[in-house]
């Protein structure tokens, strides 16, 4: 029965400490402005691997200089975001863009960015703390630091509950007429 207690102490404590990364690496960055993004390929590699975390600052277009990695979003629906390594700034009939391109790519990509696509630079990275995010927002991850810990918890609290009653049964001794004699 100890042994139950314990291991659900020891996933309450695991699940806490968890939420405690998870909170550090996305929620306290966005109190300084900053946005969390989970890497998902490795075409900024090696400087930026899958599985990382970048931290984002949103950057005005006009602000942005060639060689600054930043995050463009919304520019093509097949996409999603990406983030690559701004080589070059054009202007073409007064809108501006950039030409990009991963750091693991051999070449330029084939696509200009409108500007008004920056989302923003990339500012920090944090290794492999992307995998951490996209676990806890899996399936699995919610069973592990949620459904787990609580039913664990459920269970040690309901064997204390027994123990308990069992312990003050013997404590008060037999029940009057229940036959025993002392």
């Amino acid at each position: 029965m100890w042994l139950a207690a314990l291991i659900a102490r020891t996933m309450v404590v695991c699940a806490v400490l968890l939420a405690v990364a998870v909170l550090a690496i996305a929620a306290v960055p966005a109190i300084f402005g900053f946005k969390t993004m989970v890497v998902t390929s490795g075409s900024m590699a090696p400087a930026i691997e899958a599985g990382d975390a970048a931290l984002i600052r949103p950057i005005r277009p006009e602000e942005v200089q060639a060689g600054d990695v930043v995050t463009f979003a919304g520019w093509n629906s097949a996409r999603g975001t990406t983030t690559h390594r701004v080589v070059a700034i054009k202007e073409i009939a007064g809108t501006l863009y950039f030409q990009t391109r991963g750091d693991a790519n051999n070449t330029a990509d084939p696509d200009l960015v409108p500007a008004a696509a920056a989302v923003g630079t990339v500012e920090f990275v944090i290794p492999r703390a992307g995998f951490v995010l996209q676990f806890t927002t899996s399936g699995s991850g919610r069973l592990l630091l949620v459904v787990l810990p609580l039913a664990l918890i459920l269970v040690a609290e309901m064997t204390g509950i027994v123990r308990n009653t069992a312990r003050s049964r013997r404590a008060d001794g037999p029940e009057p007429g229940s036959g025993a004699s002392g």
